[in-house]
């Protein structure tokens, strides 16, 4: 009795383990928590096993059968009772054992597989954001280089366009730069849009239209035009006026011909002749103008000519002075 009460003071029965409240002796294996005894249950457990020593006491204190038969089966109890728990205890604890075992290597493959699953994930991040950096070097070196092309090559078209970019530069040399450009690869587009649209050229050429072929054909066609100071080197001669509808009145014509000589180096066409009739006293009654566009007149040569000029009522004295007013050279 005494080992009892020792035991139940050193092992009391209903421990509290942190907020759980153990039931059963199997807390005696239990020892992964702070423990508070709970002294109710003790102070019970004490006065029944008292209780127990003290009739034992009071069986033995005879020495009848009965009591002999009580004694040993108190004995019995004492003794096998302790060993039952024993074994017990052992098995619980061995099977506690491994169940934690089991959940520890059951936690451990958790922990290891999701620790693979993390580290799958920052590889396949590393290799994403690997990739996405080398796709960006990529794109950049690509557009470095495209700028560095189209810088190259907007630095070529300047210095093709070099003649053509002072605004006081003339129609061949805008001319001439474009044909250039052209020649090297660069589109209308690119020309355009480099070319210098405050030149003076440029702007008379462009009024027909700004695109590059327009302006082109413009450009053209003031590098052909005769300048004014050289109309004195074409000469009339031998200029005459009809009037071949003389039902009509007979201070009309309808008809100015007679013959050109080009003095000028080149060929000449599309000539333009303006004709100004005057009256006795010097004094303009009437204009009007040929086209001879149908003739080329070459170098040197002598050649006829014939215009249509529709003028009436013109009064007795009157003269004509015909002269240039626009010529092209021949290309």
């Amino acid at each position: 009795m005494l080992l009892l009460l020792v035991a139940s003071w050193a092992f009391p029965q209903g421990m509290t383990v942190g907020k759980t409240q153990q039931r059963g002796w199997f807390f005696l294996f239990d020892t992964s928590s702070a423990m508070h005894v709970d002294f109710s249950r003790l102070i019970l457990l004490n006065s029944i096993i008292a209780a127990g020593g003290g009739m034992l006491a009071w069986t033995v204190s005879g020495d009848t059968l009965g009591r002999r038969v009580i004694v040993r089966l108190v004995s019995y109890l004492i003794f096998i009772a302790p060993v039952i728990m024993a074994i017990c205890g052992a098995v619980f604890l061995v099977e506690r054992t491994n169940r934690r075992a089991d959940d520890q290597a059951a936690q451990a493959a958790l922990v290891a597989r999701k620790k693979a699953e993390v580290q799958q994930l920052e590889v396949q991040q590393r290799n994403w954001r690997i990739e996405t950096e080398r796709e960006a070097a990529q794109r950049n070196a690509r557009e470095a280089d495209a700028v560095a092309k189209q810088n190259a090559k907007r630095a070529a078209l300047l210095e093709v366009l070099q003649k053509a970019m002072p605004d006081s530069a003339s129609a061949g040399d805008i001319l001439a730069a474009i044909k250039d450009a052209r020649r090297l690869g660069f589109s209308d587009l690119e020309i355009h849009g480099t070319l210098n649209k405050e030149a003076v050229a440029y702007k008379a050429a462009s009024k027909n239209g700004d695109r590059v072929e327009n302006v082109e054909w413009a450009l053209a066609r003031q590098v052909l035009k005769v300048p004014p100071d050289n109309f004195k080197k074409i000469s009339f001669f031998d200029v005459e006026t009809e009037n071949n509808y003389k039902l009509l009145g007979e201070n009309r014509i309808d008809t100015i011909h007679g013959r050109i000589r080009n003095n000028l180096p080149r060929d000449v066409a599309e000539v333009k002749l303006r004709a100004a009739f005057y009256n006795a006293a010097s004094e303009q009654i009437d204009a009007t103008e040929l086209f001879l566009n149908r003739d080329t007149f070459h170098s040197g040569e002598v050649k006829s000519f014939s215009g249509k000029a529709f003028v009436q009522q013109l009064p007795v004295g009157w003269t004509l002075r015909l002269e240039i007013i626009d010529a092209y050279y021949v290309q």
